[in-house]
């Protein structure tokens, strides 16, 4: 997990260089959300686009600050208006994918070493290509 304190151990350049290791430590979005066999297992079969399930894992990024959280809701765009009600800056719903705990958990350990905060990711490449090859809005 990167502090959200390493700006100021260094400065931008080496909160950017310690973003830049992390990321190259994450393995492959494709492998790791592509796996039919791991969404069948968590009970997400076929094209499940268009379909509401009961739970579903959200993402929503914070304009301006460069991190996108990750969370689960049944009512994913009654969280959004839960979460900017508190917030300082304009919140975005990126999209959600069906799921229940277990795949929220999939989702926080696979970006754990990008993890700026609690449920909150710095918004990186590999986890922003990855919110759009899985999600729907």
């Amino acid at each position: 997990m990167i502090s959200p304190d390493a700006a100021r151990e260094g400065g931008r350049p080496a909160l950017l260089a310690r973003l830049a290791t992390a990321a190259a430590a994450l393995p492959s979005a494709d492998a790791i959300f592509d796996d039919e066999s791991l969404w069948n297992s968590l009970g997400i079969v076929g094209d499940w686009r268009g379909e509401r399930y009961r739970d579903a894992v959200y993402f929503i990024k914070a304009e301006g600050l460069g991190l996108i959280r990750i969370g689960i809701s049944r009512r994913e765009d009654f969280r959004l208006v839960q979460h900017q009600s508190s917030s300082p800056v304009a919140l975005t719903l990126l999209g959600h994918v069906p799921g229940s705990l277990q795949v929220e958990r999939l989702f926080h350990d696979a970006f754990a070493p990008i993890r700026a905060r609690s449920s909150w990711y710095h918004s990186l490449p590999i986890l922003r290509r990855t919110i759009h090859r899985v999600t729907v809005l």
